[in-house]
């Protein structure tokens, strides 16, 4: 079993789907912060041999009031995020960019680090990339 890990996705293929999918998570108006201080960051499922997106949410004070259900997972009760199922996009195999933790600030590394770890227990259940 491979270990889960976080991935970035590149902004020119979330443009691509968005063209035709305006539902994909992408703002035109705010496009040069996807690539640097907003990248899509998540995790890579593999589903019948395709691979999904599924994005790693930063915490909002809402998501302690969600349910986890089918289309998001909670993050120790909201505190650290959400996974959300409910934005999964297929993605390509070369639209898929290695992340290195250690590259970010130690405030967004500490956060990562929590939500990794906290996901963790998850993988047995998935088959990861």
């Amino acid at each position: 079993m491979n270990k889960l890990k976080l991935y970035k996705i590149d902004v020119n293929y979330i443009k691509y789907l968005y063209s035709f999918d305006k539902r994909v998570q992408f703002n035109p108006q705010r496009e040069d912060i996807y690539s640097e201080k907003r990248p899509y960051l998540g995790i890579v499922l593999n589903i019948n041999d395709f691979n999904y997106y599924v994005p790693l949410e930063h915490p909002r004070p809402n998501h302690q009031k969600m349910k986890n259900n089918t289309f998001i997972f909670k993050i120790q009760n909201g505190r650290f995020g959400i996974l959300g199922f409910n934005n999964m996009i297929p993605v390509k195999k070369d639209s898929i960019i290695d992340f290195d933790i250690n590259k970010e600030d130690i405030k967004y590394r500490n956060i990562l680090i929590r939500q990794y770890h906290i996901n963790c227990y998850i993988e047995e259940s998935l088959d990861i990339i």
